[in-house]
C-alpha cells in the first residue's frame, strides 16, 4: 500500500502535481469579515485577491481542528503502510500542532509521522513533492523521512514583496519588523530563517529587488529542484522565470499561485523563489 503523503494548503502546490503525485492536501480557514472559507475548496486564489483589494476588511486565517486531521488520518490509515503529514511552519501556524494532536489522540499500530517543516508556501511544497515522488516509486518511510530531512536542510527561500502592510497587520512580520518605520518606497526581500520570517535585503526599486532576487539565487547553486511563485502579477513570474532558465533546468521548475492563506500576509504583487540546492 505505501506510504501516504498528507501536507496542507499553504504548500501552493499546483492541482496538477498534487493529482498526478496522489497527495492529500487539508485546507487551512480563510476568514473575511462574516465568511468562512476552506482554502481550495470553496474560495478560488483569484476571486481571494479580488476580495483581499476590495475588502474592507483584512483576511484573517486560522489552521485546521485536530478532529479535520482525525478525519484525514482514518481515511488513509487502511489505505497506506504508513503516513507521513509534513506542514507549514508551527512557528507561523497552529497546523502542526493539530496535526500532532489528532495523532496522539488515535489509537493505532501503523505509523504516522508529522513533520514541521519549518517553512511555508512553496518552500514547503518542493519538499512535499520530492517525499510524494519517493512515496510514488514504492519508497519505505525511512527513505521518505531521509528525502524529507535532506530537502528541509537544503531549501531556500526568497520573497519580495511589494508592501509590508499585510505582514504587519497580519502578525507574522518577526524579525522582518525592524524594516518598519525606514522601509518608505523600498522593496522588501524576505526569507524565512528557523520557521520565522526574516529579512534578506532590500532594494530602492523593484527592478533592483528582481535583480538582487536573481543574483542571490545563482549563489544557491546548483540546485536540484526550484518554484517561481507569485500572488497577483503573472508578468513578474514570467520575468523571474527568464531569468532563472540559465540556471534552473525548465523540467526542475514549478510555477504556482501564492494562495489565499499565504497571500493574506504576502498581499498583491508579491514574488517568490524556493530552491533546493544539491
Amino acid at each position: 500500500m505505501g506510504v501516504k503523503i498528507i501536507t496542507d494548503s499553504t504548500s501552493d502546490i499546483p492541482e496538477s502535481i498534487i493529482s498526478d503525485l496522489d497527495i492529500e492536501v487539508v485546507p487551512l480557514n480563510i476568514h473575511i469579515g462574516q465568511d468562512n472559507f476552506k482554502h481550495g475548496v470553496d474560495i478560488g486564489t483569484d476571486e481571494f485577491y479580488t476580495k483581499l483589494l476590495t475588502g474592507s476588511e483584512l483576511p484573517k486565517t486560522s489552521q485546521p481542528s485536530p478532529g479535520e486531521f482525525l478525519d484525514v488520518y482514518n481515511k488513509f490509515l487502511d489505505q497506506s503502510d504508513a503516513i507521513v503529514s509534513i506542514h507549514v511552519t508551527s512557528k507561523l501556524s497552529g497546523t502542526y500542532n493539530s496535526a500532532i494532536q489528532a495523532k496522539s489522540e488515535l489509537n493505532i499500530t501503523k505509523p504516522i509521522e508529522v513533520v514541521d517543516s519549518a517553512t511555508v508556501s512553496m518552500a514547503l511544497g518542493l519538499i512535499v513533492i520530492r517525499a510524494a515522488k519517493i512515496a510514488k516509486d514504492g519508497g519505505t518511510l525511512e527513505e521518505v523521512l531521509k528525502e524529507i530531512e535532506h530537502c528541509s536542510s537544503n531549501t531556500e527561500v526568497l520573497v519580495v514583496l511589494d508592501t509590508l502592510e499585510y505582514l504587519e497587520k497580519g502578525g507574522r512580520i518577526g524579525k522582518a519588523s525592524a524594516l518598519i518605520g525606514s522601509i518608505l518606497s523600498l522593496k522588501p526581500i524576505l526569507t524565512v530563517e528557523d520557521g520565522i520570517v526574516g529579512t534578506f535585503g532590500k532594494a530602492r526599486t523593484f527592478t533592483k529587488a528582481m535583480n538582487s532576487l536573481e543574483e542571490a539565487i545563482k549563489g544557491f547553486t546548483p540546485v536540484s529542484d526550484a518554484s517561481v511563485f507569485y500572488s497577483t502579477d503573472k508578468g513578474v513570474a514570467d520575468d523571474m522565470i527568464d531569468r532563472l532558465s540559465g540556471i534552473v533546468e525548465p523540467d526542475k521548475l514549478v510555477v504556482s499561485r501564492i494562495g489565499p492563506t499565504v497571500g493574506t500576509y504576502a498581499g498583491p504583487k508579491a514574488i517568490a523563489v524556493a530552491v533546493i540546492k544539491k
